[in-house]
């Protein structure tokens, strides 16, 4: 099992460097930032990506596919792109933490207890995890692992919603511009 493999289903996910180099991550700053008005928050999904190359080609920058292929031999890619920008709330009641995968409390959803699971999220950082730069990903380490499968889809459910009730430690991933995050979408996480 390789080191990146470990650390993951360890903790959830792993950090490493894109491979963008500073006047990529410039650029592509300035592509994203060209229609918005300071403070202003917007979202930019995957039609904007297709139509700007540079924006989607970063999508598989080499060291990504490296990264991914270290966690799984087989990579298939459900293009739920979406570009933030002051877009994330941690306000109200859960303060923004949430996790990506779908119907996370849906009992028939048997993928989420798998052994198996291998639904990744990517996230690329065009600035560094500062608050005054809007921060970053908070995460809680480890949270992925209240999917446990214990057979039964209600002992499932029941070890998910006591295991998920014990207060896990946020962690502030110290991202700078130009890193990428691999996170398990069972994973709790929120704006910095």
């Amino acid at each position: 099992m390789n080191e990146d493999y470990k650390n993951f289903k360890k903790n959830g996910y792993i950090t490493f460097e894109s491979g963008l180099n500073n006047l990529e991550i410039s650029n592509l700053r300035k592509l994203l930032l060209k229609h918005v008005e300071d403070g202003d928050s917007c979202e930019f999904c995957i039609d904007y990506a297709l139509q700007n190359k540079d924006v989607y080609k970063t999508l598989f920058k080499k060291n990504i596919i490296k990264k991914l292929n270290n966690l799984s031999e087989n990579i298939y890619y459900l293009t739920d792109l979406n570009i933030q920008i002051n877009k994330i709330s941690v306000s109200g009641r859960k303060k923004g933490w949430h996790i990506d995968a779908n119907f996370e409390h849906y009992l028939k959803s048997d993928y989420l207890f798998s052994q198996d699971y291998r639904f990744y999220k990517v996230g690329i950082f065009l600035q560094d995890n500062l608050l005054n730069y809007g921060g970053g990903i908070d995460l809680k380490k480890a949270s992925h692992k209240s999917f446990k499968n214990l057979g039964k889809k209600t002992l499932n459910y029941l070890y998910n919603f006591i295991f998920s009730k014990f207060p896990k430690k946020k962690y502030r991933v110290p991202t700078k511009a130009g890193d990428v995050i691999i996170f398990d979408s069972r994973l709790a996480h929120s704006s910095s």
